[in-house]
């Protein structure tokens, strides 16, 4: 299940994620004092049918910082001045949360250089050699 497309986090996400409205902070004159347009997004991982035991897993370990009660995601906007704005906001941003915790880094292996590349480095390494020694004088 962890090599699902961005889209279908999206999709999947957007019916189980569980919205709170409040009060914002900071510019928007009138509007932040009467309108509760703080979108938080609530997700609760540790049942989701969206993903796996593994996924579940390196979602505890790379997202800890964000997870509330070891078991939900909380992801909050007020960017906005609209609800439905800022709604979106915690939808993309949650999805990319995810993808990013989920997705899995490919193990680097190991490689000897090539003949060409070791007799190029040791060719540049003689013809430096040769520089330098040209520069002293021992001749003087």
């Amino acid at each position: 299940m962890a090599n699902l497309k961005p889209k279908n986090f999206l999709g999947i996400i957007k019916k189980e994620i569980r919205f709170e409205s409040s009060k914002s902070s900071g510019p928007g004159g009138q509007n932040v004092n009467k309108k509760n347009t703080k979108i938080t997004g609530l997700w609760n991982f540790s049942v989701s049918k969206l993903i796996n035991n593994d996924d579940r897993q390196r979602i505890k370990e790379k997202l800890k910082n964000k997870i509330i009660f070891g078991r939900a995601i909380a992801v909050s906007s007020q960017k906005n001045r609209s609800q439905l704005d800022n709604k979106k906001d915690v939808i993309n941003l949650m999805s990319q949360l995810i993808e990013k915790a989920v997705k899995v880094k490919k193990t680097r292996i190991p490689t000897n250089p090539s003949v060409s590349q070791k007799e190029s480095r040791i060719f540049s390494k003689k013809k430096n050699s040769e520089t330098k020694k040209l520069r002293s004088r021992i001749n003087e």
